[in-house]
């Protein structure tokens, strides 16, 4: 998808949006950098992974990560 079709349906909003959602630095970055697919088995495939998500959060809605952290720096090393 071009770029000009990205910001018409205000995808760069969105993804802010979204972003601010997001309690894990590492979330918040993955939720910056998402764009669309035009591959249907990867959408399929996002979709299950999505409606999974969701499925949980709504039998668990207390679950949260709790103490996580980023452990990217030091996975690198």
């Amino acid at each position: 998808m071009d770029e000009n079709s990205l910001q018409t349906l205000e995808l760069p909003l969105i993804l802010a949006q979204l972003a601010d959602r997001c309690n894990f630095s590492a979330s918040r970055e993955l939720a910056l950098h998402l764009q669309p697919t035009t591959d249907i088995e990867e959408a399929q495939r996002r979709q299950r992974e999505t409606t999974t998500a969701r499925v949980f959060l709504e039998n668990h809605p207390t679950a949260g990560i709790g103490g996580a952290r980023d452990v990217r720096t030091i996975s690198e090393r």
